[in-house]
């Protein structure tokens, strides 16, 4: 979430109209709106500690860079990539066994469940 979403996220949150944040902060309606929509994106640090007091909130959730997010999502999801080719190996591995083995099948098999049950 962008800071402008986080900011109405949290108002409507705790369940304040503009006009009250306004009355709580003694900012402007208006400014408070435009924090909300985007139109005023470098918010002075001094309103966001406000703002964080209010809402309970510690201040680096705002200030969260996004992208920071978003790299960790995308290693999330290469270590899912991973994950999933090491299954598709131990699938073919288990497919290609010429062991008349019931029990190391059953193994593989349940232990292909536990893997993909644990990455969700």
């Amino acid at each position: 979430m962008k800071l402008n979403e986080k900011l109405k996220f949290e108002r409507e949150k705790q369940g304040y109209t503009l006009n009250e944040l306004s009355e709580l902060t003694g900012l402007h309606r208006i400014t408070l709106h435009d924090y909300e929509t985007g139109k005023i994106k470098n918010i002075p640090s001094d309103k966001i500690l406000l703002l964080s007091k209010i809402y309970n909130k510690d201040p680096n959730y705002f200030l969260l860079d996004n992208d920071k997010n978003i790299k960790s999502h995308n290693e999330n999801i290469h270590n899912i990539e991973d994950i999933n080719a090491i299954m598709l190996v131990n699938k073919q591995l288990l497919e290609s066994l010429s062991i008349d083995s019931e029990e190391i099948k059953k193994f593989l098999k349940k232990y292909y469940k536990f893997i993909i049950k644990n990455i969700e």
